[in-house]
């Protein structure tokens, strides 16, 4: 809220400030354009009419800063209800200028000698008339342009906020299944009086909730890094499993530092250990490989398991939360592809730009 009233507050400071540079800009171009078409009626006039005409200017340029202020404190309201508003404030302050024009040239240079005119003051009327709805029209189309580009920015900003938090919740779904069922092998371990492997167990899996809770959800990580995570559950894995589960990671060392979504294949590893490794009694290879094509980054994640039964049907929560995830990061320039390969197992294929640390 503090960020959203700071930023109101300096679009109203960037509103009033460039306003006003229009209305100098305005005031100028008008004496200027008023000196010259009196030197062409001769010089000694344009002398004359130099002063009060830079008293009127300057007059001018009070008065409308007032205005300036009064279109200001419109910023909000509906572009009708502005367009009318600024319109009448706008023919008010032509009044005003065309009382102080009048007032200088007619009573203070002539010292009130000259004849009242009305068919000048009509003709005046009307120039100066044109002359603020111009410098209105500025004045609006300034306050909405600048209207729009912050709403813009405030728009950007809350897709920002959504789509961090989307990725937050994403990446911080764990799958309770992997807590459950360690912590029951810990339990068995520690049953069965294998003290050792429950608490090499114990610690590995303590290892592994605080380097994954310390990641920053909506920040990539090195592939490097993401191995070294997958290790660390693979590690614990292992213990559960250590005559069913053979590890093969096959990333070349030029992709190592090829940066990707923290954990995004944490639920696909642990998808093969769920569905294949718990459901087999011979030994299941799961293999993460990593490859480039065309400034493209492939991460496949694979088993070759043959499962004695079938998994039951889920929701699909694992490869939900990878797709949504890729999805938010990299819009359509992400794909992600499930299979069963001929030979038997499963198989997911996830299609990224490659990123390298700048």
């Amino acid at each position: 809220m503090a960020n959203l009233a700071s930023e109101s507050q300096q679009s109203l400071a960037d509103l009033r400030r460039a306003s006003r540079w229009i209305v100098l800009f305005f005031w100028l171009l008008q004496f200027v354009e008023l000196s010259l078409l009196s030197l062409i009626e001769g010089r000694d006039a344009a002398v004359k009419s130099l002063e009060p005409r830079a008293m009127v200017m300057v007059v001018g340029v009070i008065l409308m800063f007032g205005f300036v202020e009064i279109v200001a404190k419109l910023e909000r309201r509906p572009f009708r209800t502005r367009l009318i508003l600024t319109s009448l404030w706008a023919l008010l302050f032509c009044l005003l200028v065309l009382a102080v024009n009048f007032g200088i040239f007619y009573l203070a240079s002539a010292r009130g000698k000259v004849g009242f005119n009305a068919g000048e003051y009509v003709y005046t009327a009307f120039a100066w008339s044109w002359f603020c709805l111009s410098v209105a029209g500025a004045l609006l189309a300034l306050s909405y342009n600048l209207e729009m580009r912050n709403r813009d920015h405030r728009l950007a900003a809350m897709e920002a906020i959504a789509n961090r938090a989307q990725l937050a919740a994403l990446r911080y779904q764990l799958n309770p299944h992997f807590l459950f069922n360690t912590l029951n092998s810990i339990a068995s371990l520690i049953a069965t009086g294998a003290r050792d492997t429950a608490e090499r167990m114990v610690e590995d899996l303590a290892d592994f909730l605080r380097a994954t809770l310390e990641l920053d959800p909506h920040q990539d990580i090195s592939l490097a890094r993401e191995i070294e995570l997958q290790q660390m559950y693979l590690a614990i894995e292992q213990l559960r499993f250590p005559d069913r589960l053979i590890i093969v990671i096959d990333v070349p060392d030029d992709l190592l530092d090829a940066h990707i979504p923290a954990l995004i294949t944490q639920p696909l590893v642990e998808n093969c250990i769920r569905h294949a490794v718990a459901r087999s009694v011979e030994p299941v290879t799961v293999r993460l490989t990593a490859n480039a094509l065309d400034g493209m980054l492939l991460l496949i994640v694979a088993d070759d398991g043959r499962p004695l039964r079938a998994a039951a049907e889920g929701t699909g929560v694992g490869i939900a939360n990878v797709e949504a995830r890729l999805r938010a990061r990299f819009g359509d320039s992400q794909a992600i592809i499930a299979r069963r390969p001929a030979e038997g197992g499963f198989a997911v294929h996830i299609n990224l730009p490659l990123a390298r640390p700048s």
